[in-house]
């Protein structure tokens, strides 16, 4: 974590000149939700009480949790941080596939670019939680790493394959000792590079600029929820590894929505290259626990809820007014299929 107030002069001079020079770097791209990491919202000034800024001065912790359509993820999220200075708070321990930090072509770049913001690099093999034991040590490294980091930033590990699966399922570990779940979401940056290492030279040149990255970063959430919410919706269900499966499935969901959000909010819904960021396995998952028990139950819950006494919500709104002063309390976010 930097010093709040010193963003041009923290760091060595080799930081702040791998700063600058992605600083100087043209990009095409927007951030969204700042705030839920700073608690201040840039171009209106309003506070937002419930930020991680807050949480992490209270001694919290937290994980980042993001998305990954592409390996420009890296780079443009690096040069968004050296541009949004105010984002230079929230570096910690970031866990990354040692396909990249071992590529002869990204590897140093990744690692002079992390350097540069002050990010440590923790390489993990995505494919392997045991067995190989070279791999498994580098493995058990960056999880203790993260564990000491008051904040890690991760990727899901692993895909849906039934190859994958362990690796996938164990990707709880970024997050289970912490105090709360950070989502991101990325957009775009797909767009601006395909992730084959022959179009690199394109990105560079016109790929970045060309099509406009957004960075949606959302509320932090407690795990300690998650991880309730999951034993919630896993009892009951037949499949031995329900638990498993909703442990990091419902953590990803969170993204899903930012996603969903974003789309319509903007009636984007029709527009299939807007909406394939949530297609496939998590369109389907939700669509589930849309329909399971818990949920309609909830749903059945809230529209009883509402049928209340006109006199009673005239009440409440009067007791609002006295009380407006008072700090505004921290609500649950809804997980998106309630």
């Amino acid at each position: 974590m930097g010093k709040e107030g010193e963003p041009q002069s923290r760091g060595n001079f080799l930081q702040r000149s791998i700063r600058n020079w992605l600083r100087r770097r043209s990009l095409n791209y927007e951030v969204i939700g700042i705030d839920n990491l700073t608690g201040i919202n840039k171009a209106t000034g309003e506070q937002k009480p419930h930020n991680l800024k807050a949480l992490l001065d209270q001694g919290e912790t937290a994980t980042i949790l993001p998305n990954h359509p592409s390996k420009a993820d890296f780079p443009t999220n690096a040069a968004i941080v050296a541009k949004e200075e105010e984002l230079q708070d929230f570096m910690g321990t970031l866990v990354i596939s040692n396909r990249y930090t071992n590529n002869p072509i990204l590897g140093l770049p990744i690692r002079a670019i992390a350097y540069g913001l002050d990010l440590r690099v923790e390489s993990v093999n995505p494919h392997r939680y045991g067995g190989d034991k070279k791999k498994s040590k580098m493995n058990s490294k960056a999880r203790e790493r993260i564990r000491q980091s008051q904040v890690g930033i991760a990727v899901m590990q692993g895909t849906h394959s039934v190859e994958m699966q362990s690796a996938r399922w164990g990707s709880v570990c970024w997050w289970e000792e912490k105090s709360y779940i950070v989502p991101v979401a990325f957009r775009g940056t797909d767009m601006q590079w395909s992730g084959s290492l022959l179009t690199l030279p394109r990105y560079l040149r016109k790929g970045k600029t060309e099509h406009k990255a957004t960075l949606i970063i959302g509320e932090p959430v407690r795990v300690s929820y998650m991880e309730r919410v999951a034993e919630v919706y896993s009892q009951d269900d037949p499949d031995p590894n329900a638990l498993k499966r909703n442990r990091v499935d419902f953590p990803m969901l969170l993204i899903v929505n930012l996603h969903n959000e974003y789309v319509r909010q903007r009636g984007l819904e029709d527009d299939p290259e807007e909406t394939k960021y949530t297609k496939g396995y998590y369109e389907t998952r939700l669509k589930e626990l849309s329909d399971h028990p818990v949920s309609v139950s909830l749903r059945e819950l809230a529209r009883m809820g509402e049928v209340v006494p006109k006199q009673q919500g005239v009440q409440e709104e009067k007791a609002t007014e006295k009380k407006r002063v008072a700090p505004k309390p921290f609500l649950r976010p809804s997980p998106g299929w309630i």
